[in-house]
């Protein structure tokens, strides 16, 4: 069985991305899921990586100090998105899509995919059983289910996750505990 691909992508990777990407790999990791999660972002900056995420990812023992951050192509969405691309906000989504029209059905928010995974049911039950160890493509089917782009048209405060980078430690912090909790909301809801 092949590895479960996953990208996480944000606007510049060097904040939101690489962090929910690694917090994303340790979450599967303990499961025993066998997955490759990487990050990019949607627009090529010269920032560096965020310090403070650097140092939180340091504090569980993951190194982040070499992350070398990277802009979204479509070889990067098909190759590395394989099975699932997760973004931070709906223009993410957008973004991807507009990269790779094909991308759609296996494109999603974090917040978004969490939302509607542990509101479906039906959809987990039923993708539980069928084939353990990976999502599928009718698993991510059922979970958005009634799911439009033109409903991602706009930014919503219920599936962005906003920006915190360059503020404060306690912002970024926040950010790094929300994200870790919606990665183990996901890795516990999935069918993995």
């Amino acid at each position: 069985m092949t590895d479960l691909r996953i990208l996480v992508v944000c606007t510049a990777n060097v904040c939101r991305s690489p962090l929910a990407a690694a917090l994303l790999q340790e979450a599967l990791t303990a499961r025993q899921v066998h997955a490759t999660v990487r990050s990019a972002g949607t627009r090529r900056v010269k920032l560096p990586v965020d310090p403070e995420i650097v140092k939180i990812l340091d504090e569980r023992g993951i190194d982040a100090g070499h992350h070398q951050p990277r802009v979204v192509t479509p070889a990067i969405i098909i190759n590395d998105g394989h099975d699932l691309v997760l973004t931070m906000t709906r223009e993410h989504v957008r973004d991807v899509v507009a990269t790779d029209r094909m991308a759609w059905k296996r494109t999603f928010t974090l917040r978004e995919l969490v939302r509607r995974a542990e509101a479906s049911d039906h959809g987990r039950q039923q993708h539980r059983t069928a084939r353990s160890g990976h999502p599928t493509a009718s698993w991510l089917e059922a979970v958005g289910a009634g799911r439009r782009p033109i409903d991602l048209l706009h930014g919503s405060a219920l599936d962005d996750i906003d920006d915190p980078y360059g503020q404060s430690r306690r912002i970024l912090r926040q950010a790094a505990q929300e994200i870790d909790a919606l990665c183990g909301r996901l890795v516990a809801t999935a069918p993995w």
